[in-house]
């Protein structure tokens, strides 16, 4: 097992073989482009090139490099592990914060996800990239226990100019941080309309979940609720998991109507801290 796993250090060892291996993958090559591809010396890639034609994994024909079909064959899997190392470095140390039903599916749907982690320069990376996604959705569904201003405006947007129609299913701190916000008209003059649907849940929303077109997103938080990571895939499999639990909570949610949406949040001080189910249920 020691002469493959030394292939594999070979490949890995040096970024500027993974390049060329890469980059012949695309096309035909000749040694000049793939120097300015990599920036590697002239001696450099003299002996990258005599390792490659060594083991057949690539042949020349007028001045240009090209792989064979084993080169093929050795750059398509190792791409493939590189991409598995990537998703897997991007996901470290977050798993055990995935919705425990993904965790359960075959993990293969990760191949397809993109992930956006929240950084020290950037900690609202994701929240900023969930806002791009609904920005360009003509439909999104969205399942939340938050409603930042950048997925905010991004609806407001969408909504009042016709090109985007949103359903939410959010919990009563959600409605009543809208209701504080210069969100809140946009929130009750659209809720009459076809563009804006809201359904208020008394239920524990644990992870944030986005089905915008056939993209899906679902938010990775700590412990405090911070943002650490937005995971979207177009996977069938996580689509369909997100749809199901879309519409297993909005089944047991109370639409919130404009009459409501004012009702509860034109009362004064002290009825603030009244329970926003119970007023569903009475004013529904």
């Amino acid at each position: 097992m020691a002469e493959p796993l030394e292939e594999v250090n070979f490949l890995a060892d040096s970024a500027h073989r993974s390049v060329i291996l890469a980059a012949l993958h695309e096309g035909p090559y000749s040694r000049a482009e793939l120097g300015t591809i990599t920036g590697a010396s002239s001696a450099t890639l003299s002996r990258i090139l005599r390792a490659f034609e060594r083991r057949e994994w690539i042949v020349r024909t007028d001045h240009r490099y090209e792989l064979t079909p084993i080169g093929t064959f050795v750059a398509i899997g190792f791409d493939d592990l590189l991409h598995r190392m990537e998703i897997e470095w991007q996901l470290r140390g977050i798993w055990g914060r995935i919705p425990t039903e993904l965790l359960e599916f075959d993990l293969e749907w990760v191949m397809d996800a993109t992930v956006t982690p929240s950084s020290r320069d950037d900690p609202l990376a994701p929240m900023d990239r969930a806002a791009e996604i609904e920005r360009d959705a003509a439909r999104s569904r969205i399942l939340t226990h938050a409603l930042p201003d950048p997925c905010l405006s991004a609806h407001r947007h969408g909504t009042t100019t016709g090109t985007h129609r949103l359903e939410a299913v959010v919990t009563q701190d959600v409605v009543r941080t809208v209701a504080g916000t210069p969100h809140a008209s946009w929130v009750g003059s659209v809720l009459p309309c076809d563009q804006l649907e809201m359904f208020v849940t008394d239920a524990d929303v644990p992870h944030v979940i986005g089905i915008n077109d056939d993209t899906v997103y679902f938010g990775v938080d700590d412990e405090k609720g911070a943002p650490l990571a937005l995971i979207e895939t177009s996977d069938e499999t996580v689509f369909t998991w997100a749809e199901w639990t879309f519409e297993t909570y909005r089944r047991e949610a109370v639409a919130l109507t404009p009459e409501m949406f004012s009702r509860l949040y034109e009362a004064d001080d002290s009825d603030d801290q009244s329970s926003l189910s119970s007023k569903l249920v009475v004013k529904k």
